[in-house]
């Protein structure tokens, strides 16, 4: 099977991108990967960054973040990384790129707002195994690792998109 990831591809992915998001060269080990991860500096907004508290605690599997009343241009990278109860999420009319790894091996469902996204990096839905739509209808740039494991889905509108 040529497709199936191993885990030692599967951590040295992860490591990568740590080391592309921090800037730095270190090895890290499955265990202190999530350290790693909880390092690397979230958006500044205070209402977002509640919202991704709240993420982190136990929560009914499914749940809606709506964060359509704050004001950003970005989804940033790991925003979403992992979340397992994330269902469906709400951006704002404001957001116009999904930057790496903002979403990947979540448990999400469904992107609502996506209708001004013009940019969608590299490996930003990978794996999202529940995702059954994406919905870019003003994509011009679509990295070719964005929608990666996504086994789901059933629906792409990814406007006039340029791989990346």
């Amino acid at each position: 099977m040529a497709n199936k990831i191993t885990n030692t591809q599967y951590y040295s992915d992860i490591a990568g991108a740590i080391r592309a998001k921090n800037g730095g060269s270190d090895t890290y080990t499955p265990a202190q990967m999530a350290q790693a991860i909880a390092d690397i500096p979230t958006p500044a907004d205070p209402r977002l960054e509640a919202m991704l508290r709240r993420a982190a605690q136990v929560i009914p599997a499914g749940e809606t973040f709506d964060l359509s009343d704050i004001s950003f241009t970005q989804i940033q990278p790991y925003v979403f990384y992992q979340m397992i109860r994330v269902g469906k999420v709400k951006i704002p009319s404001t957001v116009t790129q999904v930057l790496s790894w903002a979403f990947a091996y979540s448990s999400l469902t469904e992107l609502e707002g996506t209708e001004n996204v013009t940019t969608v990096m590299d490996n930003a839905f990978r794996n999202c195994l529940y995702l059954k739509s994406a919905l870019f209808p003003l994509a011009s740039s679509v990295d070719s690792t964005a929608f990666v494991g996504c086994s789901a889905l059933e629906v792409c509108d990814l406007g006039t998109f340029n791989i990346l």
